[in-house]
């Protein structure tokens, strides 16, 4: 509007300066025409002038004047199209070009600015400063009123933005109604209202319609906007006599005092509460509404509580950012591209490789990364694949490396590849490329069944299966690449432990820890009494010399023909040795029992002491040099010998007079925590040894050994449920039994059982070898999580969801996303040294001794 009153002013001001004789004319040319500072400039034309130009390019003012600045240039007969206008009054060339027409009101002084603009007549615009080729006239809402009027300026323009302004092209163009689908209610008072139904437009665009019965029974309907005081307090007392409703013309029904939609109702990172409030919308036709910043859920609400521009956006088919719903409480969704493939391969075995289970997920509790919304992962030979919306999954999956995670494009599930990458594919049957339950699994070849011979994956091998390997080691064939099984091999071998003491020690002082096999028709055990070397191998690969030997039958050589025969100790007579070096003998762990490495007849123990009566080496005696031979025979308080197999066992060599003393039934501090405790003097002085038991009741006990009693001692010294030691101080205070720890709560008592548990588990009330962890779900959602030693069948027998699990915390995921993941799995077997494969047999004691110290270590 201030261009208008500058050119008023200049107008008034030419009109009191010019002469009668000549006509005034507003004067630009090029870019005066175009700046708002010149365009209204005005010029008092020659005496006897009495035309006034205008030239246009478009809608784009290029020139304007008095008639005779064109010298001639132009006809009269040229200026009389588009672009070009004359004409005979003062001022007369101020307008725009002639088809740059517009409706110009507003409803404050005209209501059919509102409801009918088509019926007043478009108006000639004022020039313009730039080209409204693409924006000649538009339409708003300011408040409550409507305004119509020319594009004349960049800044009209730059103004009409948003669901409240419009621009639009052509003559007269914004003669429509605006907005689109502007509210239109009924208005009437009085005992017939309720069945009126012609409509008016509503002063508020956007405005609801509202039907309310008075005490009397007459009936109000108008826009809810225009209700008066009265009739908004009546409402607000009788919220059963007033009906609400945002549709169009939705009042023109009668009154309908249903139940209005019910919506869930939140904020910000409120939204990603595992509880969300829930509301009564305002209007009984709304809809529920969820926003979204990415994946994660910003707002959701009833949809009258937003603003329009955020209807709009609601209400575009293509804005993923906003989603409505219809039904009570359904907007507890999330984004409708947050699918990805949710299965588990113990119910469905094609979830390994080729999932076909997309689900919408269900709304995230946590914030969702815009690069990692679904996950799949490997647990033991298990695969899952999910959703990433809980804290619980996101710490399952960032804790482990056998998870993986992706990001959703084009709301298609991201989920589906092979993982890892690299899953060993095996000869299944007679059909090759056959993915493997457990990625890092071996391929099966297993002689069982007379000439036939069975392909599989190890992890897949039934329990007779696994059993006959295990007797049979030379009937199985296991390798490590894909379709490695695919070449049938002949099983026409015995397998024949190879080692060389010169190389590994093992191979003289500890056979049972050898794991490389050889395949042979006999094999042989050699012990060279020159050298003090010990070989096993095949026969075949013997010397010739080293095969005389053997076929003499003399003791330097043992042959057999039973598969896995030569582990044996050899000679038989060799001594076994509590051993430990230098450093190490205050530790446990580095203390073993193993055989002399050098044979000798007559061979003894020894314990070696320091001053102070500390071990400070454990062996053979012919392990020992001449000079420290010497010096052990001539000290018999420094060096005692012994000639028993494991003789010089350290647990009682010199006495503990103190120990740490405890009970789990009064501390329960004393199964895991006593490494802590303050070391008590024992009873006895002349105590031998400390102890940590565990008791019939399933209590943890720890103290000296002289205080037991003689059933207790013998049970203690023979191992049963018993710990010895005296190496150092508080050396009773390492953690026995090791435990399992389980999370073990109520929902009944606390609700947040329910939810994942990312606290600490606590050890299970007393201690038995066969406690596991159970999440046990009532069809009703209640939640126990405890110990047990139960089975799965009868633990479950009741529950609605069940999962059992084997080590410490397992039992954690919140409760809606349990599902079995404990399958047994067969023992992973060793490797042998003969073509890179492996075969199941009398070592697998051992096998099974390092998975169960794996496990323990995880208890801990």
């Amino acid at each position: 509007m201030i261009p208008k009153i500058v050119v008023l002013v200049v107008v008034l001001r030419a009109i009191c300066q010019r002469s009668v004789s000549g006509l005034a004319c507003f004067q630009c040319s090029g870019d005066t025409c175009t700046n708002e500072a010149t365009i209204a400039s005005v010029v008092q034309c020659p005496e006897g002038e009495v035309s006034c130009f205008a030239q246009f390019t478009g809608f784009l003012l290029t020139r304007r004047g008095c008639w005779s600045e064109l010298e001639g240039t132009v006809p009269d007969a040229n200026c009389a199209g588009g672009d070009c206008a004359k004409c005979e009054t003062d001022y007369c060339n101020g307008l725009s070009r002639t088809t740059h027409t517009c409706v110009t009101c507003s409803s404050v002084a005209d209501e059919r600015c509102t409801s009918d603009p088509g019926a007043i007549a478009p108006t000639q615009c004022g020039a313009a400063t730039m080209d409204v080729a693409g924006a000649q006239c538009f339409s708003r809402i300011v408040g409550s009123v409507t305004e119509r009027g020319c594009v004349r300026s960049e800044q009209t323009v730059e103004a009409c933005t948003g669901a409240t302004c419009q621009t639009c092209a052509g003559e007269g163009c914004n003669a429509v109604v605006f907005p689109t689908g502007r509210q239109k209610c009924v208005s009437c008072s009085g005992a017939g209202c309720n069945a009126q139904t012609d409509t008016g437009y509503c002063e508020q665009a956007y405005d609801n319609c509202v039907t309310l019965q008075r005490t009397d029974g007459t009936y109000v309907k108008s826009c809810e906007a225009a209700m008066t005081t009265a009739d908004q307090t009546f409402c607000q007392a009788n919220p059963g006599r007033c009906s609400f409703c945002g549709q169009l013309e939705c009042n023109k029904a009668a009154l309908n005092v249903a139940t209005s939609r019910k919506c869930y109702h939140c904020e910000g990172t409120g939204c990603l509460k595992a509880s969300v409030d829930i509301e009564t919308c305002h209007n009984s036709d709304d809809v529920c509404f969820s926003m979204f910043d990415g994946f994660n859920p910003v707002r959701r609400g009833c949809k009258s509580q937003l603003s329009e521009p955020e209807r709009a956006q609601c209400d575009d088919a293509g804005d993923k950012s906003c989603q409505t719903c219809q039904t009570d409480g359904c907007n507890l969704d999330s984004h409708v591209d947050h699918k990805c493939e949710y299965c588990s391969s113990v119910l469905d075995a094609s979830c390994i490789t080729a999932p076909n289970s997309e689900v919408r997920c269900p709304a995230p509790t946590t914030e969702v990364s815009a690069d990692a919304q679904c996950y799949t992962r490997v647990i033991g030979s298990v695969t899952e694949r999910g959703c990433l919306g809980s804290a619980a999954d996101a710490l399952e999956c960032d804790s482990t490396e056998s998870c993986q995670t992706c990001a959703i494009a084009n709301g298609q599930p991201c989920n589906k590849a092979v993982f890892p990458a690299d899953r060993i594919r095996c000869v299944v049957g007679a059909t090759a490329n056959q993915y493997c339950p457990d990625p890092s699994d071996s391929c099966v070849q297993i002689a069982n069944n007379g000439a036939t011979i069975t392909k599989k994956c190890q992890s897949s091998m039934t329990a007779a299966e696994v059993s006959f390997c295990e007797a049979n080691s030379n009937k199985c064939d296991f390798c490590w690449a894909d379709n490695c099984n695919q070449q049938t091999i002949a099983f026409n071998y015995l397998e024949c432990f190879s080692c060389q003491s010169t190389v590994d020690g093992h191979c003289t002082t500890n056979p049972s820890a050898i794991d490389t096999v050889d395949h042979c028709t006999t094999c042989a055990t050699l012990f060279s009494a020159s050298t003090n070397t010990l070989k096993r191998g095949c026969l075949s690969s013997l010397t010739a010399a080293e095969q005389a030997t053997c076929s003499a039958g003399g003791t330097s050589c043992s042959t057999c023909t039973t598969n896995r025969c030569n582990r044996a100790v050899f000679p038989q007579e060799r001594l076994s040795c509590y051993s430990c070096a230098q450093g190490e003998c205050h530790s446990h762990d580095g203390i073993n029992l193993e055989f002399c490495p050098n044979y000798r007849q007559g061979d003894s123990c020894v314990t070696r002491l320091d001053s102070g009566g500390k071990v400070t080496w454990l062996g053979c005696w012919s392990s020992l040099s001449a000079s420290q031979q010497a010096t052990c025979s001539g000290s018999s308080a420094t060096c005692r010998q012994c000639s028993a197999s494991g003789c010089n066992n350290p647990a009682y060599p010199v006495g503990a007079p103190s120990c740490v003393q405890c009970k789990s039934s009064t501390d329960p501090d004393c199964i895991g925590g006593a490494s802590s405790f303050v070391v008590q003097p024992c009873n006895d002085p002349l105590n031998q040894a400390c102890y940590s038991r565990l008791a019939s009741t399933g209590v943890t006990e720890r103290g000296c050994f002289n205080d037991l009693d003689a059933t207790s001692k013998v049970r203690c010294s023979a191992g049963t449920d018993c710990r010895m030691c005296n190496t150092r101080a508080r050396c009773n205070s390492l953690e026995f039994p090791i435990q399992i720890k389980c999370f073990q709560c109520d929902s009944k008592q606390s609700p947040e059982c329910k939810n994942a548990q990312l606290g600490a588990p606590s050890y299970c009330p007393s201690y038995n070898v066969a406690n596991k962890c159970f999440t046990v779900v009532q069809e009703n959602g209640d939640t126990v999580r405890k110990c047990g030693t139960g089975t799965r069948d009868a633990t479950c027998a009741s529950a609605k969801l069940c999962e059992q699990c084997l080590f410490s915390g397992c039992n954690k995921r919140v409760s809606t996303k349990i599902m079995p993941t404990v399958i047994a799995k067969p023992v992973v077997p060793g490797r042998s040294s003969a073509n890179g494969r492996f075969a199941i047999g009398g070592h697998l004691t051992l096998i099974v001794v390092i998975i169960v110290t794996v496990r323990n270590i995880f208890m801990r």
